[in-house]
């Protein structure tokens, strides 16, 4: 993790000079994370989504020299050190949820349970693959997303779906469902929660 701690970092220093709805959480990380504390390494796995889409999601990470770029290049250097996780088993039963698990998985960086060990937060980078759609969903949790590769379309609540691309800042604020959809390029995203980090997440039907 020595290039993606410093390299994501650098993001959130970043991201909370850029204002709006989420700088907060970007000081917020900032200002609660021991950014020089040990990290434990995990034991690495890499579900097929990773081993599929995790190169191309990085390479369309913007310019050369743009700060998700530098977390990408980042993610690369160090994903032979990253253990990933899927999501929603108890929904596999449902077809859109088995297709999306089939597609998505997030890898821990900070967090109770993190390489990098903080209480306040949680931290970790997800991997969506190309034209999925994750349903909506909605969590107690004050939620903060930067794309990093690739990318995708966001809807909150009753809005449009709006355009996303890397660098572009996404705030989710409690209890608001959210829902996202990857177009033909895989889609990587840091995201994080700066409150009730251990409430659950609910998908939304209806």
């Amino acid at each position: 993790m020595q290039a993606m701690i410093p390299a994501v970092k650098n993001f959130c220093a970043w991201a909370a000079l850029q204002g709006g709805d989420t700088r907060s959480e970007f000081e917020f990380a900032l200002s609660v994370v021991e950014w020089d504390r040990e990290i434990t390494l995990p034991e690495p796995t890499n579900p097929p989504v990773v081993d599929w889409h995790l190169e191309t999601a990085c390479g369309f990470s913007g310019e050369t020299d743009s700060p998700a770029r530098a977390v990408a290049d980042a993610v690369l250097a160090d994903a032979h050190l990253l253990r990933w996780f899927g999501m929603y088993e108890h929904y596999d039963d449902e077809p859109d949820m088995a297709v999306f698990r089939r597609s998505y998985a997030y890898t821990p960086l900070i967090g109770l349970d993190g390489p990098l060990v903080c209480g306040e937060l949680f931290m970790g980078i997800s991997l969506q693959g190309p034209d999925i759609y994750y349903p909506p969903h909605a969590h107690k949790a004050v939620e903060a997303y930067a794309v990093i590769g690739g990318t995708g379309d966001w809807k909150q609540g009753l809005e449009p779906w709006t355009s996303r691309a890397p660098g572009d800042l996404i705030a989710h604020p409690s209890g608001v469902r959210h829902a996202m959809q990857s177009n033909a390029e895989p889609l990587l995203a840091l995201g994080f929660w700066t409150t009730d980090i251990d409430s659950p997440i609910v998908i939304v039907r209806g």
